[in-house]
């Protein structure tokens, strides 16, 4: 082989690794966004679960008080 057959094989070579990482690059950025959307759902769905259990306890706590109101009568 020549030189030159030898350089651009040598460049082939990079110009193809260098398009597979920046692909690569976009797929993860990608795969990372995803994640990330679904971490704050997530977090909405642990706040909306965390009003509910304050709300259920309260509701419950009060009903119970009532209820050991009329027995202790």
């Amino acid at each position: 082989m020549e030189w030159i057959q030898i350089w651009t094989m040598i460049g082939a070579m990079a110009g193809i690794v260098g398009l597979q990482s920046f692909w690569m690059g976009r797929a993860l950025d990608d795969i990372r966004g995803r994640i990330d959307r679904i971490e704050l759902r997530l977090d909405r769905i642990e706040l909306r679960l965390d009003r509910i259990e304050t709300s259920v306890l309260r509701d419950h706590g009060e009903r119970i008080a009532r209820l050991e109101e009329r027995v202790s009568e």
